[in-house]
């Protein structure tokens, strides 16, 4: 029984990524020689690719996700604390 869920798992997995890839490659296909390659403005997907590796390696964008994230739950606790207040 555990084979088979180990095996129905892995098919998951694999299905889910499969799906991606396919994904990625219609989307490169479309925006380089597809329907909307002569459209200005729409990204290639190794241009998107690209892009964010070049930011995940940038120390401004973590600092600028960070304060984001502080702001955000900082928004939360406040909420948070009306609520309790009022006592909704």
């Amino acid at each position: 029984m555990k084979r088979k869920q180990t095996k129905a798992a892995l098919s998951a997995v694999l299905g889910g990524i499969v799906g991606i890839v396919l994904w990625l490659a219609a989307w490169e296909w479309a925006t380089t020689l597809g329907p909307v390659a002569a459209v200005s403005g729409i990204p290639t997907m190794s241009g998107s690719i690209n892009q964010a590796m070049a930011l995940a390696t940038d120390p401004t964008f973590w600092s600028a996700i960070g304060e984001t994230v502080a702001m955000a739950l900082t928004g939360l606790l406040i909420a948070l604390a009306v609520g309790l207040l009022v006592g909704v």
